[in-house]
């Protein structure tokens, strides 16, 4: 927090529990056959992180971000976060759905800058999902 102010870097992720697949053994001139069910269950998620290093986060199993999902996790931030919130997000479809940028106008302490297209290296919260990734 600034002056009253707290900078956060927002993003989404989503993790699947698809097996990967990687070179393996097996007898010379015999082709592995990798198999697996395919009825892998997805987690998306969505993350802020301030320039104070505070982290906040929700999970929404079996979901994809929405602007249903947006607007919840924008208005579990300013229950937790006091004073004027400056947030920093990418250019995804449901930041710029009508249902948040109505709940953005009702919310006055509430401010948006987008980042520019392709450019995660400008948000520091794309770090926090490489520490989610196995080794």
């Amino acid at each position: 927090m600034t002056g009253g102010v707290t900078y956060g870097f927002w993003d989404e992720g989503g993790f699947s529990s698809t097996p990967f697949v990687h070179r393996t053994w097996a007898p010379v001139g015999v082709t592995p056959i990798l198999t697996h069910p395919f009825n892998w269950t997805i987690v998306s998620a969505i993350s802020v992180i301030t320039t104070t290093g505070d982290l906040y986060f929700r999970l929404h199993p079996g979901k994809t971000i929405r602007s249903g999902e947006v607007v919840m996790f924008l208005h579990q931030l300013l229950r937790q976060v006091k004073g004027k919130i400056i947030l920093y997000w990418d250019g995804l479809p449901a930041h710029r759905s009508k249902k948040v940028k109505k709940f953005i106008e009702q919310h006055p302490r509430l401010q948006i800058k987008r980042l520019p297209s392709y450019s995660p290296d400008l948000n520091p919260d794309e770090a926090v999902w490489s520490l989610t990734l196995p080794l």
